[in-house]
């Protein structure tokens, strides 16, 4: 397999053989190493029907049945992670028109959860910035304080948000895409 062939999308057939356990290695950098997340990403990714059967309210109310497996977990992480009606808030689900205040109040709640000492009040905002601009603006100073903000891409028109330390992006964009995930933080384009 060439270098070029890691990055093409994979079949269906394909993504039904993924090993998900990078999934747990992506919980620890998203999450700070919070163990109650690590242990639920642990049964997603080494048993995910029992995962089902364990939040199986939580897992009916997010999506229909009819989504193969890869699509699920994927939807599943992006939701977990960010504490979309769960007892996690390590990230941040916001709509792509999200008010900055908006954004920001949620990414404050994922910083107090990760234990990171970081000061959103310190960016000015003009007001009249769109969603894009807005988080190119948190980059911006996440950056200068050591840190990246990265989007879960769930191919959807909203943003699954997490804070990463610099030191660790390479490797989760790395463990990504060898589950055929991707993750970016360029919100200029």
């Amino acid at each position: 397999m060439g270098l070029f062939d890691f990055f093409k999308k994979k079949t269906l057939a394909a993504v039904d053989e993924v090993d998900y356990s990078e999934l747990i290695e992506i919980s620890r950098i998203l999450s700070n190493d919070n163990k109650g997340l690590v242990d639920d990403v642990t049964l997603m990714a080494n048993d995910y029907e029992k995962f089902q059967q364990a939040h199986e309210k939580w897992c009916s109310e997010m999506w229909e049945d009819s989504l193969n497996r890869h699509s699920a977990l994927l939807l599943i992480a992006a939701y977990w992670f960010v504490g979309y009606e769960t007892s996690h808030q390590f990230g941040a689900y916001i709509d792509w028109k999200e008010e900055t205040e908006d954004i920001l109040w949620q990414l404050k709640g994922a910083i107090d959860s990760l234990g990171y000492s970081l000061n959103l009040n310190k960016i000015v905002f003009t007001g009249e910035e769109f969603t894009d601009e807005a988080l190119d603006k948190i980059n911006a100073y996440l950056g200068v304080e050591g840190y990246t903000l990265v989007t879960l891409d769930t191919d959807s028109d909203c943003y699954h948000l997490f804070i990463v330390p610099n030191e660790k992006l390479d490797r989760l964009i790395y463990l990504g895409q060898s589950i055929g995930y991707t993750f970016f933080y360029n919100y200029k384009d």
